[in-house]
């Protein structure tokens, strides 16, 4: 009897409403129901897609349609879809001036954007928002292709790039120049659909090297696939979104106009991006977040941009509130926020977004966002990945997020710092082939670490003081003796003299002078006698990193 008076009410709702005051719900359907707008007078079916389904209700009455819906024996869950967009701002069309220059840049490359690419030098004091990708890209050896999936809208057929097949998921082919649901996703200005966001997106991420055109991409060897889920102006909706997210993972999809089973993707991505997003909402959906739960169970890496809503916390904004995903923010040549970045703990790390030179059948443009932090992080990843394909994305998330410079401009709301495509390189091959002896900040790697010592430690003195060594060599019953020496590096030089021995794996020195030079040996007594080698081995440290690492 509740039903049928909620039910009621729903639809006297709906006869007092406008037909587009009406919102849109995300059925998960039990196993072998069947449609539920056919059976109720309040839901209208939009789309019937096998497991799940969208319909539409009353706005006024849907808090409690999905109430009437979720009592169903034949319905898992029901929520709103929520809209989302590839974020503003526009592109700039005209480069900015930068404090890099082609002879900052390494490699040779004739595209004619590759000199404006800031983010590609090496990082310095000059260069504080550069992320060391050339030096990355020349050292790496792509063993092991990538395979990439870019979810987004706007996909080209042009020369400087090679889609290996694609999937469109929003039925839009009533606007001008759009396209039905289908295997059918790229899309043309000249057909009408001036979109050219996915493939701006995409090439950040492998647009083709040395062809005398536009940009230079980081990953030219990858394989890429699209994913359509927004339409020609960049709209579209969550249940889209994880659709694309379901397809590229190789999950059976039904059309929803045929009931045929949609064709799989041929392989299945090591990386996927999503520079899209949805302000003000503070939840990520539990469709998208089951559709991301399956990715990371696959072993897949989801870099997403945290958004272009500086007023808007990541914690309101999807994909950024999603777990399991890495949120990427927006800085400038000089390491500093860009303006318009959605910002919060949810963020991973940050890369540029400012200024980043792009390429699409329109041309050449030079466009901000997160939208291009995002693939920028992402093609760092999957430099190392196809380099050194043993490493498991769990170990490739943990090493992104430490590997990253810290300059004195960045705001810790961006995340753990800006993504250094050498640096994660190196910290890599530690990983595999670690050194005998590190030197590092005994905090390093404990979240929150770096706020805790500055609110006990104001003035910095036992912040700066404080190391570990670290030890990985087996010591065989020796000692790990530590020296202050001079530049000579030896133990026979007279200003070389014992700071402390153990043989313990981890070694606290709390009054380290920056100033000194320390080098560590293998010796048999703790007084530094007996030692494998009268030279020393330098302990160096580029600079204190507190980072949280993410599983």
């Amino acid at each position: 009897m509740k039903q049928l008076m909620a039910a009621a009410l729903i639809a006297t709702m709906a006869t007092n409403t406008l037909a587009d005051e009406s919102v849109k719900l995300r059925l998960t359907l039990a196993p072998g129901a069947e449609s539920v707008g056919d059976q109720v007078d309040y839901a209208t079916t939009v789309q019937f897609w096998g497991s799940s389904e969208i319909v539409s209700v009353d706005a006024e009455g849907v808090d409690a349609a999905i109430k009437l819906l979720e009592r169903r024996e034949d319905v898992e869950n029901a929520e709103r879809t929520r809209e989302m967009s590839f974020p503003d701002p526009q592109p700039r069309f005209e480069p900015m001036s930068t404090q890099t220059t082609a002879s900052d840049l390494e490699g040779d490359y004739n595209d004619p954007l590759y000199d404006d690419q800031y983010f590609w030098a090496s990082f310095d004091a000059n260069h504080k928002g550069a992320s060391s990708v050339a030096k990355a890209v020349a050292n790496a050896q792509p063993y092991d292709p990538m395979v990439i999936a870019v979810i987004d809208s706007g996909f080209h057929d042009i020369d400087s790039f090679d889609w290996k097949g694609g999937y469109n998921f929003l039925d839009d082919s009533n606007d001008t120049g759009g396209l039905p649901i289908g295997p059918e996703f790229i899309t043309s200005e000249s057909d009408g659909c001036d979109a050219q966001h996915g493939q701006q997106v995409a090439s950040v991420l492998g647009g083709a090297q040395n062809d005398g055109a536009g940009n230079t991409g980081v990953l030219a060897d990858a394989r890429f696939y699209g994913v359509r889920a927004l339409d020609c102006i960049g709209s579209g909706t969550t249940f889209e979104v994880e659709q694309s997210i379901r397809w590229a993972i190789g999950q059976n999809l039904t059309h929803p106009d045929t009931g045929d089973a949609i064709p799989p993707i041929p392989e299945i991505p090591d990386l996927i991006n999503i520079s899209i997003s949805a302000p003000f909402v503070s939840e990520c959906p539990s469709g998208l977040q089951d559709a991301i739960n399956d990715a990371n169970a696959k072993g897949v890496v989801i870099t997403v941009g945290s958004g272009n809503n500086s007023g808007v916390p990541a914690s309101d904004t999807a994909l950024a509130n999603c777990n399991g995903v890495l949120a990427v923010g927006a800085t400038i040549e000089d390491g500093s926020p860009a303006n318009f970045t959605t910002r919060g703990p949810e963020l991973a790390f940050s890369a540029a977004g400012v200024n980043v030179p792009v390429f699409s059948e329109r041309g050449s443009t030079y466009i901000d966002g997160t939208s291009f932090s995002s693939p920028l992080s992402a093609a760092i990843i999957g430099n190392l990945w196809q380099d050194i394909p043993a490493l498991t994305s769990s170990e490739l998330k943990s090493l992104a997020v430490s590997a990253v410079n810290v300059p004195d401009t960045f705001d810790p709301e961006l995340g753990a710092g800006i993504l250094d495509a050498a640096k994660l390189q190196k910290e890599a091959v530690d990983l595999l082939d670690p050194p005998d002896f590190e030197l590092r900040h005994p905090l390093q790697g404990n979240c929150g670490a770096k706020k805790m010592l500055g609110f006990l430690d104001p003035e910095g003195n036992e912040y700066t003081t404080m190391r570990e060594v670290k030890i990985n060599a087996d010591l065989n019953g020796d000692y790990a003796v530590i020296f202050e020496t001079d530049e000579s590096m030896s133990l026979s030089s007279a200003a070389t003299k014992v700071v402390k021995a153990s043989q313990q794996t981890r070694v606290p020195i709390r009054n380290w002078n920056p100033a000194k030079e320390y080098g560590i040996q293998k010796c048999t007594e703790t007084d530094g006698t007996g030692c494998d080698s009268d030279a020393l081995i330098p302990l160096d440290m580029e600079g204190v990193e507190l980072t949280c690492p993410i599983g």
